[in-house]
């Protein structure tokens, strides 16, 4: 989920172009005042201009919510 407005314009925008989403399994500690990882998941999130799930004719699998109530909303 994206909160910052900035940012999750340009990936509804560019969602077409997003081709792989990959997890990270391990947690990286982001914060040094505290023990163990700060329990975010993190991602690395590969785009490519020249791919497009449309000129496939795939609908695209990945989808970008950037309010909570969507997510409860299971839009």
């Amino acid at each position: 989920m994206e909160l910052f407005n900035s940012r999750a314009k340009w990936m509804e925008d560019y969602t077409d172009h997003l081709q792989t989403i990959i997890v990270v399994r391990s947690c990286v500690k982001f914060r040094t005042n505290i023990n163990g990882s700060d329990s975010v998941t993190c991602a690395w999130f590969v785009w490519q201009k020249n791919w497009s799930w449309k000129k496939l004719g795939v609908d695209c699998p990945f989808q970008i919510f950037t309010k909570l109530e969507e997510l409860n909303d299971g839009k």
